[in-house]
């Protein structure tokens, strides 16, 4: 049965040495840019974002869509970096067409930090543990190791959602080589009724296909990455944090093919 499949799967991972190599070079890039972090958006960019979440909060609340002053609520993403049969690739979660709020979307997984979470560390892993093995996340043979196969690199500056709550992405990536791209449906079933799918798309493949489109919330034309037929496009907010991590960190740290490079 596919529980059995999941456990043996989990024996045939193996450490991807394309992914160890990288980690100084992308830790020392990450460091170039402290104190501060990794800049996903410019200043104006920023400011635009946090005007038109404010706003829309504002007309909800009047048409009745929210009860009264909604708190800030902090969130984080992971973004999962790793190889595919040694392939350089990116994780994304395609949300369940059921959810209330971003149905269908593709996404980085993650969410909302819990009341006793101070660091957005805790709370990316915790919820991408969450999404991507769903009810078998709590069980020692059930899929991928994340307590050891997550090496965390560093994090990118946090940016408003649609909503006003920031968002800070955390970059990191499993250290262990995915063998295949069914291989990551079998280890990462995902969470029923929050994500239809686990799915990786190689970093040449994501520059290759990067083309653009007008994103009112930045004021200007924001990244699009069309992810195939059945899964639509990565857009919004999850392709604004994306742009900069391939093109400020991810190419500068030798993730990209001659081919990429033409």
């Amino acid at each position: 049965n596919r529980s059995k499949q999941r456990s043996r799967s989990h024996h045939l991972f193996q450490s991807s040495r394309t992914m160890a190599s990288s980690f100084p070079r992308i830790r020392s890039i990450l460091n170039g840019y402290l104190p501060d972090h990794l800049p996903i958006l410019s200043p104006k960019q920023m400011d635009r974002s946090l005007r038109m979440a404010k706003k829309m909060n504002a007309d909800r609340a009047r048409s009745g869509g929210t009860k009264g002053r909604q708190r800030p609520r902090p969130a984080a993403v992971l973004v999962p970096l790793c190889t595919v049969n040694n392939v350089p690739s990116i994780l994304f979660t395609l949300r369940s067409a059921t959810l209330s709020s971003h149905a269908g979307q593709i996404a980085f997984p993650g969410g909302h930090a819990d009341c006793d979470e101070g660091d957005p560390i805790q709370t990316a892993l915790r919820e991408t543990q969450e999404e991507l093995l769903g009810h078998h996340s709590k069980s020692d043979d059930a899929g991928y190791d994340f307590d050891n196969g997550i090496a965390i690199l560093g994090q990118a500056q946090a940016v408003p959602s649609v909503t006003g709550n920031m968002v800070t992405p955390i970059i990191g990536a499993l250290t262990d080589d995915l063998p295949s791209h069914d291989a990551i449906h079998v280890m990462f079933p995902g969470n029923e009724g929050e994500v239809d799918e686990v799915f990786a798309m190689s970093i040449d493949e994501l520059l290759s296909v990067e083309t653009s489109q007008e994103l009112k919330r930045l004021g200007t034309m924001g990244p699009v990455y069309p992810a195939g037929e059945n899964r639509g496009k990565i857009w919004g907010l999850t392709a604004i944090i994306l742009r900069p991590i391939l093109h400020k960190i991810l190419v500068p740290a030798g993730f990209v093919s001659s081919i990429s490079k033409l």
